[in-house]
């Protein structure tokens, strides 16, 4: 594998057997670039693999896994290969699952108390709840979106800082959103060629809570800056009460369990390993 190291930029690395390692076990290589065409022409006689030879946030996420394949060359699998949108659908789904159920418990709440004056049938409820949990789901993977990032730093923070920078970037993100959006719609868009969608869509007079139960068939002129401020407010409040209630009881693993989906697509190797070494756990090799 020296011609490899050398691709890499290490230089002359002494022997595996002088630093008392195994060959056949993994060796941990960090590079902040690894070209794979190079790899695959670099041939070597050894048995050894590079795991976890992590690309830092540029990639949001990158592990790769070289080695040797008797006299067939150099093999070459990409293990762990993951972006920011892995984990941002990761979260979206969490979201829906978890969303949906509080969305339509509310839903369903408000519908009894204004059934004596309007025609509720269960149809609505369920589509009042999901129209609802669309901003809810959208700023979920926003925060995801940004937690892989952290996640993936080089800086290597801790577990909180990470979680807590992810909800300060995308909270930032959404307050700079809805109140542009909002001020464009209000002001700037009567004076462009569109001016006819913001006299066809105005701003709602009917509560977000029955927006839907009352007028069936207005979703888009519903979607004012408080539709969008109620999601995003429920999903950071949400994930971040649950993350830093975990962390300060030291209970990181019941959010992201080491050998779990959910930190296998947000979170490097290095980073779940040092959730199981808080948990007391050891991640396995294969993991």
């Amino acid at each position: 594998m020296d011609n490899v190291r050398r691709w890499l930029g290490y230089g002359e690395v002494p022997a595996m057997s002088s630093m008392g390692t195994n060959p056949a076990e993994i060796s941990v290589v960090k590079a902040a670039r690894v070209d794979i065409d190079k790899l695959v022409r670099t041939g070597d006689s050894a048995t050894t693999a590079l795991p976890s030879a992590g690309l830092g946030s540029a990639s949001a996420g990158r592990e790769i896994v070289v080695g040797k394949v008797g006299a067939q060359g150099v093999f070459v699998e990409r293990r762990e290969e993951r972006t920011r949108a892995h984990c941002g659908l990761c979260g979206m789904g969490i979201a829906v699952i978890l969303g949906f159920t509080s969305t339509l418990s509310g839903a369903a709440v408000f519908a009894w108390r204004a059934s004596h004056r309007l025609n509720v049938t269960f149809p609505l409820i369920v589509k009042q709840a999901t129209w609802m949990m669309v901003p809810v789901v959208a700023s979920a993977g926003s925060i995801h979106v940004f937690l892989a990032d952290a996640m993936w730093s080089r800086q290597r923070s801790s577990f909180g800082a990470a979680w807590a920078k992810a909800l300060a970037a995308s909270a930032l993100m959404w307050t700079l959103v809805i109140g542009l959006g909002t001020a464009f719609w209000r002001h700037g868009l009567k004076r462009t060629r569109w001016k006819q969608l913001y006299f066809k869509y105005p701003p709602p007079a009917v509560p977000l809570q029955t927006r839907l139960l009352e007028t069936p068939d207005a979703i888009v002129s519903g979607m004012c800056w408080m539709y969008w401020s109620v999601g995003a407010v429920i999903s950071h409040v949400g994930f971040g009460t649950v993350a830093f209630s975990l962390l300060s009881s030291g209970k990181a693993h019941y959010l992201m369990s080491p050998t779990g989906a959910y930190s296998y697509y947000c979170c490097p190797r290095w980073r779940r390993e040092q959730i199981a070494r808080a948990a007391g756990m050891e991640l396995p090799k294969t993991s």
